[in-house]
């Protein structure tokens, strides 16, 4: 478990990004960092929804998600996910639930990216296959 330390500049820095620029910071660092954190209570998992949707809302750090603990989540504890649990069992289940993900939400705005759960897959699978062949072309070119 590798407790990535967020200064509260960053955690202030980051929350005012535009939605794509908090994506972006959220996918490269939950790749980076080998982990995803979601709120959750005595029932499980926290969810939320917006309009027909069911959104499961994720942040790439346990600070951001701190600050989300507040109205209706209260009562809620941080939780992380390791990241092989996530592309293997909790984006493809949500995927097939047909639940979306919030990606990094912000206390205070009502501006977050959310997408399908196969999308937020897809974009790490991508990722994982661009580490993968430059790894090889690393190896190959020693």
């Amino acid at each position: 478990m590798s407790m990535k330390k967020i200064h509260e500049l960053e955690v202030k820095a980051f929350s005012q990004l535009t939605n794509k620029q908090r994506y972006n910071y959220f996918v490269t660092k939950v790749f980076e960092w080998k982990s995803v954190w979601g709120l959750a209570d005595q029932d499980g998992w926290v969810v939320t929804e917006m309009s027909e949707d069911i959104i499961f809302p994720l942040w790439p750090a346990e600070p951001f998600a701190e600050k989300c603990q507040i109205n209706d989540w209260q009562q809620t504890q941080t939780k992380e996910i390791e990241f092989d649990e996530l592309i293997n069992v909790v984006l493809p289940d949500l995927a097939e639930d047909n639940v979306k993900v919030a990606t990094f939400i912000v206390p205070g705005s009502d501006q977050c990216g959310v997408l399908p759960a196969q999308e937020l897959l897809n974009d790490f699978l991508t990722l994982q296959e661009q580490e993968k062949s430059k790894e090889a072309n690393d190896a190959s070119s020693e």
